[in-house]
């Protein structure tokens, strides 16, 4: 259970430190360290397979945490209860964006509503954002294009009004308009004081909104930085990992 204690004079920053999950024999990350501030985008890149979707599904307690801590507003969260953590302040737009096919629009929504916790963020604010859903707010999810429908996984996260969102590969097979209206909402969010994980396989766009990232590779960070600091064919070499061990993080 996470503990309200403190909620509101705990500093808003995620720590990870020393994070390990394993799924039976295999183990998907190995002994990770990362942070996210409020009004903040750290981007997490790497290619499929680097570990990157089971970190974010472990830190919403989603799979086990093996080794390691997650220390949100002081408090301890690994493998603490998902429910709990999504009140505590933290929410997931999923890869694949898992919503209710046969529920309307309005249904997928209310769902993120009810299961987060209050704040200024509501329903009125989702359509501002995504005017689409509006007009399709009392159509099924799964009749919607994959663009709508994504707009309502992250409607649906926004609407837990969360001090931390992770994103997990928002831009997956969308047209590149949906995507940059998209990232437009994330980084106005992110101006709201959200801080925000960004999980990607588009090196580009990913690091371009930035803070700071790190670069996975087989469940490890290989590479962390500002983005501004750090040319891309070094981002490159250590996202596809044909780096030297003189250039390891």
């Amino acid at each position: 259970m996470v503990s309200e204690s403190n909620k509101e004079t705990a500093p808003s920053r995620l720590f990870v430190k020393g994070l390990e999950v394993r799924h039976g024999f295999f183990q998907a990350v190995h002994g990770v360290d990362i942070s996210v501030a409020a009004g903040e985008v750290v981007s997490i890149i790497g290619a499929n397979g680097a570990g990157k979707s089971s970190l974010l599904t472990a830190l919403m307690g989603a799979v086990t945490v093996s080794a390691g801590s997650v220390q949100w507003r002081e408090q301890e969260i690994a493998n603490a209860a998902t429910a709990d953590i999504i009140k505590s302040g933290i929410a997931l737009v999923p890869e694949g964006r898992r919503l209710f096919a046969t529920l309307t629009v309005d249904e997928n929504l209310n769902i993120g509503q009810s299961t987060g916790r209050p704040g200024p963020i509501d329903k009125d604010t989702v359509f501002t954002w995504f005017p689409a859903l509006r007009e399709h707010r009392f159509r099924k999810a799964g009749e919607l294009s994959g663009g709508q429908q994504q707009m309502v996984a992250l409607g649906r996260a926004m609407l837990a009004n969360p001090e931390i969102l992770l994103c997990d590969e928002i831009s997956l097979g969308l047209a590149p308009t949906i995507v940059k209206d998209m990232y437009k909402v994330l980084l106005d969010l992110r101006d709201t004081g959200v801080g925000i994980i960004l999980v990607e396989q588009d090196i580009t766009r990913s690091l371009d909104v930035a803070d700071r990232f790190y670069c996975m590779l087989e469940g490890r960070i290989t590479l962390e930085g500002n983005p501004g600091d750090v040319d891309r064919d070094t981002v490159a070499r250590h996202y596809f990992g044909t780096h030297t061990e003189e250039e390891q993080t």
